[in-house]
């Protein structure tokens, strides 16, 4: 294992220089399974890929398996298609091969749940069973300790009673 000594720099408030803002909105997409972690990824090198003055990224499929550490061409295509299809990334085809790339910005979390209402439905489906999973933990672990106060509590009158020779 390759261990890296650390800054010892807390990042928030101390990035200057090389630093791509991200929008926090894209959390959003990723709750609601509209694109993967991989896609965040993806999303963000192409953000710093793009130029400003042409008004587009153009990496190659290649470029950005190694730019992502992405093993997969398939994974890319899949990510870059996802992130068409939830409106993050406009795509043309390039005169070179590569393809043209415009990075979007999401829509804020309340215009997104009014355009997907089938996947915040979904979403809620996973929340509602979490906390009824996590409520039962509550409970199961009352009950335990229930018993484990009992069992000490049983061990310790046998202790205190008399002894026989």
């Amino acid at each position: 294992m390759t261990i890296v000594k650390s800054s010892g720099i807390p990042c928030k408030g101390n990035v200057n220089g090389d630093f791509e803002m991200l929008p926090s909105s894209l959390f959003n997409y990723i709750e609601l399974g509209l694109i993967t972690q991989n896609d965040y990824v993806i999303y963000s090198k192409l953000l710093k890929l793009y130029n400003t003055d042409y008004g587009y990224a153009y990496p190659t499929i290649q470029q950005l398996m190694v730019f992502t550490g992405i093993k997969s061409n398939g994974t890319i295509i899949s990510g870059l298609k996802r992130l068409v299809e939830a409106g993050l990334l406009a795509k043309t085809s390039g005169t070179r091969g590569n393809n043209i790339y415009v990075v979007l910005l999401p829509l804020e979390k309340e215009e997104l749940y009014i355009d997907v209402p089938e996947k915040v439905k979904i979403l809620e489906g996973k929340i509602s069973k979490l906390m009824a999973i996590a409520e039962s933990d509550k409970e199961r672990l009352q009950k335990f300790l229930l018993s484990k106060q009992e069992e000490e509590s049983e061990i310790q009158a046998k202790e205190v009673g008399p002894k026989l020779l």
